[in-house]
């Protein structure tokens, strides 16, 4: 998982639009996801030469960062 003090967003969406805004450094998406979500961000990372990996669950991401509801993914902001 991220380390807490790391910016982030969450959520494919937000990651994408990071993505296109040259902020995201790296993309940790949950292993309890949704396959076709999974490779779609996947496919993202690789396009972008952006590092990522599958961690923990949608809930642990959620818990972690005091998200409401279980997130899928979430894009750790560049410094």
């Amino acid at each position: 998982m991220a380390n807490k003090m790391e910016k982030v967003v969450i959520g494919k969406r937000q990651i994408s639009r990071g993505i296109k805004d040259g902020i995201i450094s790296e993309i940790v998406i949950a292993a309890d996801a949704e396959q076709e979500y999974i490779k779609s961000l996947i496919v993202l990372a690789k396009q972008n030469n952006i590092k990522y990996k599958i961690q923990g669950t949608m809930q642990d991401i959620s818990s972690a960062y005091g998200i409401d509801v279980p997130s899928g993914s979430l894009g750790v902001l560049k410094d």
